[in-house]
């Protein structure tokens, strides 16, 4: 199953992304997303996260299945075990 997100016309290869609240569900609500290093380097991530116009789209082989919106600002980006783990 092939696993995307989409901003505007660009779209990331992923391994994974959903909506987390930090603090038990009370606290800042992020987009995490977990890309392969084999699919894309860190600054084409960069590009496409650090300031997204618009909203979000999650697709499973080419469907979109959730539409995240609001997601705009404080991008990071961590790497760990041969993936790129990043939140916005």
């Amino acid at each position: 199953m092939a696993k995307e997100i989409k901003i505007g016309e660009q779209k990331l290869t992923v391994t994974e992304a959903y909506a987390y609240r930090y603090d038990y569900g009370r606290g800042k609500e992020v987009l995490r997303i977990r890309v392969d290093r084999e699919d894309h380097s860190y600054a084409e991530i960069e590009a496409m996260l650090e300031a997204p116009a618009g909203d979000i789209e999650y697709l499973e082989d080419g469907e979109t299945v959730v539409v995240y919106k609001g997601y705009e600002r404080d991008f990071t980006c961590s790497y760990r075990d041969g993936a790129f783990e990043a939140e916005i």
